[in-house]
């Protein structure tokens, strides 16, 4: 809305967050920096490659496409792109295992088993089927985006809903990620419920069948958007979150819904979440001393 964008923009509220969001390319700025003081552009003679080595390695090859400037772009975007809708989803994982204790379970045992190493490797997650299972499943409950983008009806062309209303050509619309994945025709009865085993085959289909049942769920599940309009970062976005979620969930016990208690190595932590409200960090150690944080 026009009017309400030339109102906030005069703020105090909006003077804070342009000032927030100047941080990110001055982040990125310094990391640049700091990996061109060390004298060379990437870290490949250490075995690793990260996101910064392949931009720096990009203006190199492309100088005249890549300046100073898009480098410094493309090196801000990660940071400050899709932060909110990771953290979201990744709370969403622990609230919704921790009010099933049946999926924690099933998680713990399943990563254990699994010989990960610490930090895992995205390679070896992608074969760690319950975990992809709770994340997908909660990918689908929490539905990240409140509408996907608006479009335009093409010219010459009618959209009529399922009422038979018609919407005529020009009309903007866009649509809920809820009306697809929380469909009971693709999902089943019990869509409106926190299920993962829905995304694992069960043992009365065959793989054709469970092929065809997943491909529907897959293309119902609009979490990252859709055709030319899908999330650019999903994939980085999908790292972080499998990466994270597989660590937490092999070197802690998580338990509770509201009330999460997470042990490690002789230290317990307690974490009270307020949907909502404040996040309250608790931690106890052996010697019985207690420290309370705030997120």
């Amino acid at each position: 809305m026009p009017w309400m964008y030339a109102v906030l923009k005069r703020s105090p509220l909006a003077t804070v967050m342009v000032k927030r969001m100047g941080s990110f390319p001055r982040r990125a700025r310094e990391l640049i920096q700091s990996r061109r003081a060390k004298g060379v552009t990437t870290t490949k003679s250490n075995d690793r490659e990260d996101l910064l080595d392949q931009l720096l390695e990009t203006k190199e090859k492309f100088p005249q496409t890549v300046d100073e400037l898009v480098l410094h772009g493309y090196a801000t975007t990660p940071l400050f792109a899709g932060g909110d809708s990771v953290a979201a989803v990744i709370t969403a994982v622990v609230y919704f295992v921790g009010k099933h204790p049946s999926v924690a379970a099933k998680l713990h045992a399943e990563l254990q088993s699994s010989g990960l190493q610490m930090p895992p490797l995205w390679v070896e997650i992608q074969k760690i089927p319950y975990l992809d299972a709770v994340i997908h499943e909660t990918f689908r409950c929490l539905s990240l985006g409140a509408a996907l983008s608006r479009r335009a009806i093409p010219p010459g062309r009618e959209f009529i809903l399922n009422d038979g209303r018609r919407v005529p050509p020009g009309t903007a619309v866009a649509m809920l990620g809820w009306a697809t994945q929380f469909n009971q025709d693709i999902y089943g009865a019990d869509a409106h419920q926190f299920r993962p085993e829905r995304w694992l085959i069960v043992p009365t289909e065959s793989p054709d069948e469970y092929a065809e049942r997943l491909r529907w769920m897959n293309k119902a599940d609009l979490t990252w958007g859709a055709g030319d309009r899908a999330c650019m970062g999903r994939n980085i976005a999908r790292c972080e979150i499998y990466k994270l979620v597989a660590t937490l969930y092999s070197m802690f016990d998580v338990s509770g819904a509201f009330s999460f208690c997470l042990r490690a190595r002789g230290t317990t932590i307690r974490i009270g979440l307020t949907i909502w409200g404040r996040f309250n960090l608790w931690t106890q150690r052996r010697n019985g001393s207690s420290g309370r944080l705030w997120g």
